[in-house]
């Protein structure tokens, strides 16, 4: 089983969509909210992830690793994980899988982002208990899930932010649940579970990057179809 194929997860829309409850203390809120107003307000950035699943709540023993990214240039956005591109325009939204090689065009009243930020915004309102420590250039945020619910696939999370620029570093995730990871005689085990995300930043300005005409021609909303190297994959329109 892939686990991280489950569990994938777009750990800077994370962050906007962590509610914490009332018992959480007013620096944890002004924290976040600082890392959050970053992406917000940069209308250029690259981050490349590294997503690494670990067997165990401590310890170093990696089961599954990937890379993934997220740009955003002005009104476009390219998200890149597992094999599957999500690409944010302004005239819609296309995902793209390589594996099955198909291409979904929908016109989303949100984007993918946003709509990330929503969706967590449910699982992630159990989170009352946080604290921050400072570790270096570096402030540790750490949120516990309330034990009494059970909406969340993470009992605990901790962010690492940097204090000087409030860019994510690196996210921990212990998820709540035993999770099945195969052993080196292909014995099954359910054991507990945590996945390590990491943050690379590119610096500079972006270059003019993509555009929607580059994949698809839409001649009206029933009247779309591939184009340049996405010739010989299938057309999926939604957008209608």
């Amino acid at each position: 089983m892939n686990n991280l194929s489950i569990y994938k997860i777009l750990l800077i829309c994370c962050i906007g969509a962590i509610q914490l409850g009332h018992s959480q203390n007013t620096g944890v809120k002004e924290l976040l909210n600082k890392a959050l107003a970053f992406y917000q307000s940069e209308e250029q950035y690259q981050v490349d992830m590294t997503y690494t699943m670990y067997q165990g709540l401590t310890g170093s023993k990696a089961t599954e690793s990937y890379q993934g990214s997220i740009i955003k240039n002005k009104a476009v956005s390219q998200i890149k994980m597992l094999n599957t591109d999500i690409l944010q325009f302004p005239e819609g939204q296309l995902t793209i899988n390589h594996t099955e090689k198909t291409v979904v065009y929908t016109i989303p009243e949100i984007s993918s982002i946003e709509r990330q930020v929503v969706q967590l915004n449910t699982l992630m309102k159990n989170y009352t208990q946080g604290k921050t420590t400072e570790k270096g250039d570096v402030i540790l945020c750490e949120l516990t899930a309330d034990s009494q619910s059970n909406q969340n696939p993470y009992s605990r999370v901790i962010l690492h932010i940097n204090k000087n620029t409030y860019r994510l570093e690196k996210q921990e995730l212990f998820f709540s649940r035993l999770i099945p990871f195969v052993g080196d005689r292909g014995v099954k085990k359910l054991d507990h579970g945590r996945l390590i995300i990491t943050f690379e930043y590119s610096e500079g300005v972006l270059s003019e990057g993509i555009d929607i005409k580059d994949y698809i021609v839409i001649k009206s909303s029933e009247d779309v179809f591939l184009t340049g190297d996405y010739q010989e994959y299938r057309l999926i329109n939604r957008s209608h």
